[in-house]
């Protein structure tokens, strides 16, 4: 009897953890369709009850790394028009691309689910890494500079000309637009030389 009865509470436990799993999945709010309905396949074939916690655990676990995940991506717009980004390398600008695409495809489910906790941790940590290596700011940065001690240089350009062209220079939001006023410069430079002949 006691044997029966220890059975049944069995049967009781393990259906009340499967009940408690499922909750818990559908309502982890940042899983995708694809990871709920396989972790709630996994709740299913659970033949112990420390198996359906196991997937609960792991479903709880899933869902804060899909929260950082999704936390890693959402000023992407933001991102991408920053002077950070338009100035960057371009091999580090794909980069960044890459990893904010890798980061939607495992957040929509595409093309299979990702059910594995370190490799959503890695997705958004690679994301990260991607948009702290953009070094648009630093090429700009770069590039002003260089455009403001070549405008020094020139000698036939009056102050006037070289206090004009320096604040266009410090104004300038991207590489190539600073380049082409570092590239005025030399013309302007080179007219005021042919007019002093």
């Amino acid at each position: 009897v006691n044997t029966t009865k220890a059975a049944l509470n069995g049967a009781q436990n393990l259906a009340q953890a499967k009940t408690n799993a499922t909750n818990t999945i559908n309502n982890a709010h940042d899983l995708n369709q694809k990871q709920k309905d396989a972790l709630k396949t996994q709740v299913n074939n659970a033949q112990r009850v420390s198996d359906a916690n196991n997937v609960q655990r792991t479903a709880t676990e899933l869902n804060g790394a899909m929260t950082a995940l999704k936390v890693a991506i959402a000023d992407k717009e933001r991102t991408k028009a920053s002077g950070n980004y338009v100035n960057a390398d371009q091999e580090k600008r794909q980069a960044y691309d890459s990893k904010v695409t890798n980061a939607e495809n495992i957040i929509s489910g595409t093309p299979n689910a990702t059910l594995t906790v370190n490799d959503v941790n890695s997705a958004a940590s690679q994301v990260n890494a991607a948009k702290t290596a953009l070094n648009g700011d630093a090429r700009l940065n770069e590039a002003k500079n260089t455009a403001k001690q070549q405008v020094a240089t020139m000698s036939h350009l009056t102050d006037a000309q070289k206090a004009n062209l320096t604040e266009q220079i410090e104004r300038g939001t991207t590489v190539a637009s600073v380049q082409g006023i570092q590239a005025n410069a030399g013309t302007l430079d080179q007219a005021m030389n042919q007019l002093r002949q």
